[in-house]
């Protein structure tokens, strides 16, 4: 069973997660960022550690993956980066308002926002394409997004913003955190 606070905490964390990978997205995008970001390595080492050293830096100790961020890094790969977080944050704040209604036997099966998201979490789930099954439900309105039998198999891609899914996001989380039985 899952209560409102540790529902909401996860949802934050969920959100918070996509802030930090936007953040660096940002931080490695832009100058002067960039450059001093250039002189840093990330090193892995054999023992599931992280150590942050400048770039010129030798760890004297076992096996290690040196991450450093220099110019040749691209600005799609790093977008990539951005867009598993928001994926992730979508799918896991759907997740975790499911178990939050299953815990708490909350009825939400007629609110379009849920089935929306639930829809988008199946999407993210399956490689990234609509897997609507059946014609139940459907056509589904959240906002000005409109889900259709039609879409099945298609990809999500450009389909929500990362603005739009913040939105559904936070009404999830608005609904966990304002639910008054």
């Amino acid at each position: 069973m899952i209560d409102r606070d540790t529902a909401a905490q996860r949802l934050n964390a969920a959100r918070e997660s996509f802030w930090f990978s936007s953040g660096a997205y940002g931080l490695l995008m832009t100058e002067p960022s960039r450059s001093q970001l250039a002189t840093i390595q990330i090193n892995v080492l054999d023992d599931g550690t992280l150590s942050v050293t400048d770039v010129n830096y030798q760890l004297a100790q076992g096996t290690c993956y040196h991450i450093g961020f220099n110019s040749s890094l691209s600005e799609q790969s790093a977008r990539q980066v951005v867009e598993y977080t928001f994926r992730q944050m979508v799918l896991q704040s759907f997740e975790v308002t499911k178990e939050y209604v299953t815990s708490n036997n909350l009825s939400v099966a007629n609110e379009p926002w849920y089935q929306f998201a639930r829809h988008y979490r199946n999407a993210i789930a399956h490689n990234g394409h609509w897997n609507m099954r059946g014609n139940s439900g459907l056509p589904l309105t959240w906002r000005n997004r409109t889900l259709d039998i039609s879409m099945n198999g298609a990809p999500i891609d450009g389909f929500l913003s990362w603005f739009e899914g913040l939105q559904l996001c936070a009404q999830l989380l608005n609904f966990v955190s304002a639910d008054i039985r």
